[in-house]
């Protein structure tokens, strides 16, 4: 079963093996964090640093943006029976990201696994704005990123 939707924006970022081959990254991760639907938007700068300006007020390039759909926000949202309402989603920046894969010496794949990886932490809750939060995040991206025998890329600071 899929559980991850990859679209990109403008076409072409990723070929059609490349992108097969990450959505199968994105659906072994949700699928060990609850099996909901999770939607990933892989975009160039100019389209993240919109989105990061509109919805976090930064008016830069990011790497990955994270929109989760709490269903304790949106207690009018029902999920038809039988489905699960979205986990949200996760927008990620394939030209930041090959820029982060260069500095952590690895490819293109590597780097988006992590993202997504980050970006997935986002939307069940985990944060890094305080050591302890950034430290139970940290270890939930290193198991996630070990499904792979990927290893979380050190010297972070979140």
């Amino acid at each position: 079963m899929s559980f991850t939707d990859v679209a990109c924006e403008p076409d072409g970022l990723l070929g059609d093996d490349e992108r097969e081959r990450f959505g199968a990254r994105c659906d072994a991760m949700v699928g060990l964090l609850g099996q909901r639907p999770v939607s990933v938007l892989l975009c160039d700068d100019r389209r993240i640093r919109q989105l990061n300006a509109q919805w976090r007020h930064q008016d830069k390039p990011t790497d990955v943006l994270s929109f989760a759909l709490d269903e304790a926000d949106s207690p009018q949202i029902m999920a038809p029976e039988g489905l699960s309402l979205p986990l949200g989603d996760v927008v990620i920046s394939t030209e930041t990201a090959g820029r982060q894969a260069n500095e952590h010496g690895w490819d293109l794949e590597s780097e988006l696994t992590f993202l997504f990886a980050h970006g997935l932490c986002h939307l069940v809750g985990h944060d890094h704005a305080e050591v302890e939060q950034a430290a139970a995040m940290a270890s939930e991206e290193t198991r996630l990123m070990a499904i792979f025998g990927l290893t979380r890329p050190s010297g972070l600071s979140f």
